[in-house]
């Protein structure tokens, strides 16, 4: 099976889908988190609430005002049940503690800009006509597996897998796995790479550019040469 570009839109999405757990129907503890009680429902409420999303027409047309705000609300409410920190700890492993307070703080937020300006109307788009089967879910105590796949007219099946965990309150997601890749480890091995054979000051120096562009490219590309 061919990959290409249709992988590269396959991860951005699932950049999407493993950074938030998110549920209009779930109830809310008094910690003020979402408390939702079913892995599957973790994943299915996600992708509806994904494709809710306001998108243009068209390449040449523009959002309303109105779309503009409704979609600005979104991800507000969206990136408010992303951890951020905890991504980025991870991502940048022994390096978290280098780069101190403020380092930690500027990566956090690009991060999270990133997500907002080109992950989430990306992944919209990329839900927009395609179905998600959930083909098995797997529950062991405080740990789940729910397996789903999406069926590309071109490319053909794609397997996108979703790890999770119970904490007190709900199910998260941990980890997600397009065609048996971890997407956690891809994104630690992707900034260890450039802060490795470069420097961290280049890795901001990329997700500011990729920033800056405003396109509708990969999010995984802010590691290309």
């Amino acid at each position: 099976m061919k990959r290409g570009k249709f992988r590269l839109q396959t991860l951005l999405a699932v950049v999407v889908i493993f950074f938030t757990v998110f549920n209009t129907a779930a109830s809310v503890n008094p910690s003020g988190t979402l408390s939702i009680n079913s892995p599957q429902k973790v994943v299915q409420t996600l992708v509806e609430k994904i494709r809710s999303i306001k998108r243009p027409e068209d390449d040449n047309s523009n959002l309303s005002p109105k779309d503009i705000k409704y979609n600005n609300k979104l991800y507000g409410e969206i990136s408010s049940l992303i951890d951020i920190m905890g991504i980025s700890r991870y991502a940048l492993d022994d390096d978290w503690n280098r780069v101190g307070v403020s380092g930690q703080k500027k990566f956090q937020n690009l991060f999270r800009q990133l997500l907002e300006k080109v992950a989430y109307p990306n992944t919209a788009k990329f839900f927009k006509d395609l179905e998600l089967e959930i083909r098995n879910v797997k529950v062991i105590k405080s740990k789940a597996m729910v397996y789903t796949s999406v069926y590309h007219e071109e490319e053909g099946r794609v397997d996108i897998d979703f790890k999770l965990q119970k904490n007190d309150h709900s199910w998260v997601i941990v980890d997600v796995y397009l065609d048996g890749v971890s997407l956690v480890r891809n994104l630690r091995t992707q900034c260890q790479k450039i802060i490795r054979e470069h420097s961290f000051a280049e890795l901001l120096k990329r997700m500011e550019k990729k920033l800056s562009e405003e396109d509708k490219a990969d999010i995984s590309e802010i590691t290309a040469r």
